[in-house]
């Protein structure tokens, strides 16, 4: 018995090791972000609100609009 079958157990098949580098290669490849989409929708504002609902709701969105004004 040769050196390499007794230290690995049998003859290495070349197509075997072919796959093992190559998935190696595959998991240690550093991977990029995705690119950053930027957004397309219009960002939310309460000023778009305060005229929504009851009386009631108007009144607290407008205390709360005149508190981020102050």
């Amino acid at each position: 018995m040769s050196e390499r079958t007794r230290h690995f157990g049998g003859g290495a098949h070349p197509l075997a090791c072919l796959l093992l580098a190559a998935a190696s290669a595959c998991v240690m490849t550093p991977r990029t972000a995705p690119p950053l989409v930027p957004a397309l929708l219009p960002a939310l504002r309460v000023s778009g609100a305060a005229h929504e609902g009851d009386a009631r709701r108007r009144a607290s969105t407008q205390l709360v609009l005149d508190g981020l004004a102050s």
